[in-house]
């Protein structure tokens, strides 16, 4: 008689079953055991958390998943799993953390102090951004005062510019009414000369005339 598939036993429960598909090897043997759940114990005292499986029958290197009391190097006492604890004895004792990784209150102080971390970096760097464009907006400001001391320093030069010629104009013109002045002045005493010296003539003729009638009568 040819048989439906291939007959298996569990060395451990003595349960057989038949396996005529793939799907039965996932539903029946998903570990190369039985479906029933191991009834092992593992070296920390609990019981295996898998189901029936042929590999690791010691139980070696299998991890524990059954959360214990301990205290973590920085002394909190909280609840982790017995394969994360060392020195730890078969029963319900407290024992030593491996590391504070799996402690859950430092867990929690590390990730305060990465999110405090983070918001002051944040905030200096708001800081730093506010001071920058403060910088900024003061050097602009100290840009255009000069600036504008600049524009201000060229009116007043322009200022003095225009102030020195209109002294200079005034001068030239002062300079030009003084020489028409010695001018017209140098015409009026020629003229007073020529009008002495003609007047001279006159009386000198005037006085020979006198003379050859007195000498003629």
């Amino acid at each position: 008689q040819v048989a439906k598939g291939l007959p298996v036993q569990c060395a451990s429960h003595g349960l057989s079953n038949t396996l005529g598909s793939k799907e039965d090897f996932d539903k029946i043997a998903p570990n190369g055991g039985c479906s029933l759940e191991c009834i092992a114990l593992l070296p920390c005292g609990h019981r295996c958390p898998l189901r029936c499986h042929a590999l690791d029958p010691e139980h070696q290197s299998m991890r524990c998943n059954v959360r214990v009391p301990f205290i973590c190097r920085k002394g909190h006492k909280v609840f982790g799993v017995r394969s994360d604890i060392a020195d730890l004895c078969g029963d319900n004792s407290v024992g030593q953390a491996k590391s504070c990784e799996y402690c859950e209150i430092c867990d929690e102080i590390a990730r305060v102090e990465k999110k405090t971390k983070q918001e002051v970096a944040r905030i200096k760097a708001a800081e730093q951004k506010q001071l920058s464009e403060q910088a900024l907006q003061e050097a602009n400001e100290e840009m255009a005062i000069q600036n504008e001391l600049a524009l201000l320093q060229e009116a007043c030069e322009k200022t003095e510019q225009m102030r020195v010629a209109e002294k200079r104009a005034v001068a030239l013109e002062k300079i030009r009414r003084q020489r028409e002045l010695e001018e017209f002045c140098r015409t009026d005493e020629l003229e007073r000369l020529v009008q002495e010296d003609t007047e001279k003539m006159e009386q000198e003729l005037a006085a020979q005339e006198r003379s050859h009638r007195r000498a003629t009568s």
